[in-house]
């Protein structure tokens, strides 16, 4: 019953979409003109490198040149996952969320570090694959000539992050199944259903841990919320579908020790024709909506309003003693540049893009508050939030920008105390792109490790940084010969 509505709502939101009239008519031109323009600027500029399409089905397995010491207790992998393939028959995606989801594993064992890299084999991948050209609409890109779909699975792209439970180790994506993948070899197994009723309906790319390694994810549609509960041996126990009072975005959410808290930005569909992302309208008079969930009842949500603003990152949640409920995360005051971030490069312009920055605030919903309040901390220029504790007030590490270089990416790490006070910073310099850093423990130390793009070369690494010692910069690195395309979240698994 929960599929056949979530699949129906789903499928005549797509429709509309795909079938919209003058769809057809339009041009292939803007796509391929996108290819040729990135292919000429990416032969004059390194940094482009790293919109840069792998060629299917993935890189092989190498070893990295290493420098430094890595330490003889770390030894596991990192998974990492991002868009990988942008272009096809040529054309070329306009938007870095739509490119197919391509797997990294960064193994660090004691002979060294090794990577590979292997696309998920969606449907859509594998159809594309064969027949060599885009087929469906895009999140971002409106694919001209576009063929129907009938569900979300269809247009699932499993490029957003991983997911390690169980001993199952997952891609994810923003709005569709979960893709099971080989954690030795990352060929693609499957989709993940949770229970029979669930297949193909939305689950998100950011699932929240409890303390016991079970987790909490949701999917969002047209004004519904579906929240899972899977515990630690991989097994559903539980799914509730919530009506919501008015649609909105929502990319991650956070939780309390007793609850689950979502926030939908003022983002709506106002255009039915094109992909998703561009018939969004920003609508900052219907303000933010809060919505706050008890673990133990799920079927009783409390809404509150909230400033309008969008995060696509939330961060860390508690239980106030007083009652009330607090949250961090990486702010942004209007839709500049959240829809389509680094457009410019991934159409192949180095020309600066639109300036916009994220405020690292704090949101405080009191008990039997209407609306919560949100408090500015000074800190700016900041994304990719990792708490090092769960469900409660935790130490924090951040990516940042340089604010003159705001449209070129971050490039310094950021470390905060529990209470929200910077303790260690490193700037990794005007050449480099550094990507989301994990908390690492190892053995009673405190790591960050995390991928690198030096722009200049164009080449990837995997750097490791001491968390207590952060300004020292890495103590281990190993680094690639080549660039591999900038991609979002990831696990390490021990």
């Amino acid at each position: 019953m929960l599929r056949r509505q979530v699949l129906t709502l789903l499928g005549a939101s797509m429709a509309a979409s795909v079938l919209s009239p003058g769809l057809f008519a339009q041009p292939l031109d803007p796509l391929r003109e996108s290819a040729k323009r990135f292919a000429a600027a990416r032969r004059l500029h390194p940094i482009l490198a790293g919109w840069e399409s792998v060629k299917p089905p993935g890189t092989e397995r190498v070893s990295a040149s290493i420098q430094g010491k890595w330490p003889e207790a770390l030894r596991g992998t990192l998974f990492r996952n991002g868009p990988g393939l942008f272009e096809r028959g040529g054309q070329r995606y306009q938007h870095w969320f739509d490119g197919d989801g391509l797997v990294q594993a960064w193994r660090i064992g004691k002979s060294g570090v090794s990577h590979q890299s292997r696309f998920v084999e969606t449907p859509k991948f594998k159809r594309e694959n064969k027949s060599g050209r885009f087929e469906v609409m895009a999140a971002g890109t409106t694919v001209p000539n576009a063929r129907p779909v009938s569900g979300p699975d269809d247009v699932n792209t499993a490029n957003i992050s991983m997911l390690h439970l169980a001993g199952k180790t997952y891609a994810l994506w923003e709005a569709g199944s979960a893709y099971e993948i080989d954690p030795d070899t990352l060929a693609t197994i499957g989709p993940r259903t949770w229970r029979d009723d669930l297949e193909g309906v939305p689950f998100s790319a950011h699932p929240v841990y409890e303390p016991d390694g079970s987790i909490w994810n949701a999917g969002l549609f047209g004004g519904r919320l579906v929240i899972y509960h899977v515990g630690v041996n991989g097994v559903l126990k539980s799914a509730e579908m919530i009506e919501l009072p008015r649609d909105g975005y929502m990319h991650s959410f956070t939780a309390t020790k007793s609850k689950l808290v979502f926030v939908l930005a003022p983002l709506v569909r106002v255009r039915d024709a094109g992909s998703y992302f561009e018939g969004l309208g920003w609508k900052p008079e219907l303000g933010s909506l809060m919505v706050v969930v008890d673990k133990n009842d799920l079927k009783t949500p409390r809404f509150t309003e909230l400033a309008a603003g969008a995060a696509y990152h939330y961060a860390d949640a508690w239980d106030e003693a007083d009652g009330a409920l607090s949250l961090r995360a990486c702010w942004y005051d209007s839709d500049a540049g959240f829809i389509s971030p680094m457009r410019n490069y991934v159409n192949g312009s180095i020309a600066p893009g639109p300036k916009f920055s994220s405020n690292w605030v704090e949101i405080t919903l009191k008990r039997g508050a209407k609306e919560a309040q949100l408090k500015r901390t000074g800190i700016a220029r900041v994304e990719f939030p990792i708490p090092t504790r769960l469900g409660q007030k935790s130490p924090m590490i951040l990516l940042q920008d340089r604010a003159e270089n705001a449209h070129e990416g971050m490039s310094a790490v950021l470390s905060l105390d529990a209470n929200g006070k910077p303790l260690g910073h490193f700037d990794f310099g005007a050449n480099h792109i550094v990507e989301e850093q994990l908390y690492v423990p190892i053995a009673g130390k405190r790591y960050t490790l995390g991928t690198v793009f030096n722009t200049k070369k164009a080449r990837t690494g995997l750097v490791l940084m001491d968390l207590d010692r952060l300004a020292d910069g890495p103590i281990a690195q190993a680094w690639l010969d080549r660039a591999m395309p900038l991609g979002f979240h990831g696990t390490f698994v021990g």
